[in-house]
């Protein structure tokens, strides 16, 4: 299919294609936020530094109570270090930062609303989210308005 539709490149987004075939067809590939396992280009982001801003941003606009949804218990991923970037600032600025841990079934099935629920519910305070991905921020605030926030 790639030999016969011309492709010039693919810019793979998951960890779990494999990229042998491409190379073997002489297709570049490049990789995005995946570990570097065989030589083709890799474009990571700076994880550690989105945590720091998105504390920061959300301390700027006047929060103080911040919540981190992000990462699953057990699971040691690149993303985790955008936490490890968001607690430093809270500390630092004397702000309430915490980060609440998914379990592999909401991960793995993309659901996270019952977590999200019980996260809200533990903190109440909470004025400031960060969500560690899209999709678990699309489910905050589907959360947040069927809570009535």
């Amino acid at each position: 299919m790639c030999m016969s539709n011309r492709v010039a490149g693919i810019v793979l987004c998951s960890k779990y294609v494999q990229t042998r075939e491409f190379r073997k067809m002489n297709i570049p590939v490049v990789n995005l936020e995946r570990g570097e396992d065989d030589d083709t280009i890799s474009v990571q982001c700076d994880n550690y530094q989105g945590g720091k801003l998105a504390a920061e941003h959300l301390i700027e606009c006047g929060c103080k109570n911040l919540l981190h949804f992000g990462g699953v218990a057990g699971k040691d991923m690149p993303a985790d270090r955008r936490a490890d970037g968001f607690l430093r600032v809270c500390r630092e600025r004397g702000i309430e930062g915490e980060v609440l841990l998914s379990d592999r079934l909401s991960y793995g099935s993309m659901h996270y609303e019952s977590y999200i629920e019980k996260g809200l519910l533990e903190h109440p305070e909470t004025d400031g989210i960060f969500a560690s991905s899209d999709l678990i921020a699309a489910q905050v605030l589907q959360r947040l308005y069927a809570m009535g926030k």
